[in-house]
């Protein structure tokens, strides 16, 4: 393969080709395999040896120090000599750092020595601290585009985003991203993310749109952190999926565990593989699983003993159903016209769960004779107002089964909004009896997806 020429290898290091001699670096690096190697290997010390200050004595005898101690890869010392070279200032080298490489014939164990280097200097490496803050472009489809120092180009396969680039895409517009540790990143379509410096991990901001994450494990002290308008997840390996809406941020987690923190209150959930959660301004919900997994809640209340959600209710015995135990018994509502009520609550910084539209409500009930009207209400917490549905068809005197889909409820401030929205936080249920028909009692309540 023809040797890369000075100048397009220093703007290759720099990130500074264009269109064209990105298409031309690429062609004569895919013409020969094992010098794409080579180079690739030249990129990494050039990036490192760009953040040294190699005019350092301590760095000096900590570098002689573990010369002596590796035992392979004399042509990592020719390397670095190298760059040393294209480096601005070159000729200003101390000659003590000069005669070191060039004299040295103890042998370097590759480009980790140099990691090794950073790690014990300045707590940097390639995977963990600044340089593993930068990526490569895989691959692009659509409009996408960098804006760096108010500079806005389109982005290419083969070009690098580093800590205070902007990424854009339109409509159509997708992009990959990898970093040195190997760890993924999908910008998909109108989304807007940026890549924040700090010395220990890697940071992004999502400010909209959507990210599909596959992180490597990440080193001890160096978490790779996503933050967005309403919270923050903390990733230490892992698959997941972070999305941004005008009021919510979601949460996908499909392998390992992310610590999801909303900002408002600093409350965290810690969300594990097959499950998501959704924050907002001052709220986050419980974990839930996914769609296609198990039921979002199930309460069957047979070891006698009110679940900690329910905060309204009384654990009773009668009415007698067989195979049951025990049920749950009503009790008087605060507001004037509500009787016999059960409700389940999470705190105002908590949320029960997400709006899904295939979300279900299934329990039993019984009501007395005289009972006329059963009401069930949500508190949608995004939208801050109740939605509700009477319900007249049921049994009285004996159990019944009911099947209420969620999304059936209507706002009691249609102004405000007419509907559910995806991912809106609903922080309780409440089912009630109106004041003077007598108590209410329920059993088996499921939160669960239609079809389960």
């Amino acid at each position: 393969m023809q040797k890369l020429s000075e100048e397009l290898w220093t703007k290759f290091v720099d990130d500074r080709l264009t269109e064209d001699e990105t298409a031309q670096l690429a062609a004569r690096l895919e013409a020969d395999a094992a010098g794409k190697d080579g180079y690739l290997a030249d990129l990494d010390i050039a990036r490192l040896l760009r953040q040294l200050k190699v005019t350092d004595d301590e760095f000096l005898r900590s570098l002689q120090e573990r010369l002596k101690a590796e035992t392979d890869g004399p042509e990592i010392l020719r390397r670095v000599d190298d760059e040393l070279d294209r480096l601005p200032g070159a000729a200003s080298r101390p000659l003590r750092f000069r005669r070191l490489i060039k004299t040295l014939a103890l042998p370097l164990a590759a480009a980790a020595v140099l990691l090794a280097l950073l790690w014990g200097r300045d707590r940097w490496d390639l995977q963990g601290g600044r340089a593993g803050n930068t990526a490569q472009v895989v691959w692009t489809q659509g409009d996408v585009q960098r804006v760096r120092d108010q500079e806005t180009r389109v982005l290419t396969t083969g070009m690098h985003v580093r800590p205070g680039d902007r990424i854009r895409t339109d409509g159509a517009g997708t992009l990959g991203l990898r970093f040195p540790d190997g760890s993924t990143v999908l910008v998909k379509e109108n989304t807007e993310c940026e890549l924040i410096a700090q010395q220990r991990g890697k940071r992004l901001t999502l400010a909209a749109g959507q990210l599909r994450i596959d992180a490597a494990k990440q080193p001890a002290g160096f978490p790779m952190r996503l933050s967005t308008p309403h919270a923050e997840a903390t990733v230490l390996g892992t698959k997941l999926n972070l999305g941004v809406r005008r009021a919510t941020t979601r949460l996908h987690v499909e392998e390992g565990a992310v610590e999801l923190m909303e900002h408002e209150h600093n409350e965290t959930v810690t969300v594990r593989g097959g499950q998501y959660a959704v924050a907002q301004a001052g709220a986050v919900t419980v974990p839930v699983p996914m769609p296609g997994n198990r039921g979002v809640y199930r309460f069957d209340f047979e070891d006698g003993a009110r679940p900690a959600f329910w905060v309204r209710g009384k654990i009773a015995e009668e009415p007698k159903r067989e195979g049951s135990r025990f049920c749950l018994v009503g009790e008087q509502g605060r507001a004037a016209h509500v009787g016999s009520q059960v409700v389940m609550n999470r705190s105002s910084r908590t949320g029960l769960f997400p709006y899904a539209p295939e979300l279900v409500l299934r329990f039993l009930c019984w009501a007395p004779p005289q009972a006329k009207k059963m009401t069930v209400q949500v508190w949608n917490g995004t939208q801050q107002q109740n939605f509700r549905l009477q319900v007249h068809d049921f049994e009285r005197g004996s159990w019944s089964s009911i099947e209420i889909p969620i999304r059936t409820l209507a706002p009691r401030r249609p102004e405000r909004s007419d509907t559910f929205h995806p991912d809106d936080i609903l922080m309780n249920i409440a089912i009630y009896l109106t004041k003077g028909q007598g108590d209410l009692f329920v059993d088996d309540v499921e939160i669960v997806r239609e079809g389960e």
